[in-house]
């Protein structure tokens, strides 16, 4: 007597098919994750070593891989993040600093994370560089030193700024005109 064997069946080919697919594409998002760090690990090292221009297209290709709309992958979400404010640094260090793209990529990543506590203070920053634009440096500044109170290099800096601003206010203020004596 041949015993017979019956296997359970727990999906059908359809279903089967459905989620390989979906393993597939998890896959390759990782892939694209995996690939977007270590281009950001490559603009650290170019930043250490100075070379902001490196670190510039490290950055930028990590991001370009990631896309640019706001990811829904957590990592993802950090890497584009910290991608976008380590630019920004570098857009700020170069000769001539590159203060719209500073601003932008801040932007960009205020979006994603509207408390990031770099991108306001950088945003801030190319803000005060621009020229009229210092009540929104500092108000970025202002903002970053509330989720970060401690940090003495955004207080000396939002100080630094507010005292040129008093002191160009004083310089380009309307002398008051006396009246003319009878």
């Amino acid at each position: 007597m041949r015993s017979q064997i019956r296997l359970e069946k727990t999906e059908d080919d359809a279903q089967f098919k459905a989620r390989q697919q979906q393993m597939q594409q998890e896959g390759q998002e990782l892939a694209k994750i995996l690939s977007a760090e270590s281009y950001q690990h490559m603009g650290n090292e170019a930043f250490k070593n100075k070379d902001f221009d490196k670190a510039i297209k490290s950055y930028t290709k990590a991001l370009r891989k990631l896309g640019a709309a706001p990811r829904a992958e957590e990592s993802a979400r950090a890497t584009q993040v910290a991608c976008l404010t380590n630019r920004a640094a570098c857009r700020l260090k170069v000769s001539p600093p590159d203060v719209d793209g500073c601003a932008d990529d801040c932007c960009a990543a205020l979006e994603i994370d509207a408390t990031n506590v770099k991108a306001l203070f950088r945003r801030g920053t190319a803000f005060g560089l621009m020229g009229g634009m210092d009540a929104a440096a500092i108000g970025d500044m202002e903002a970053a030193l509330v989720l970060k109170p401690d940090d003495k290099g955004i207080r000396s800096s939002l100080d630094r700024l507010k005292r040129r601003v008093a002191k160009e206010s004083v310089a380009t203020a309307t002398p008051v005109r006396e009246p003319d004596p009878e």
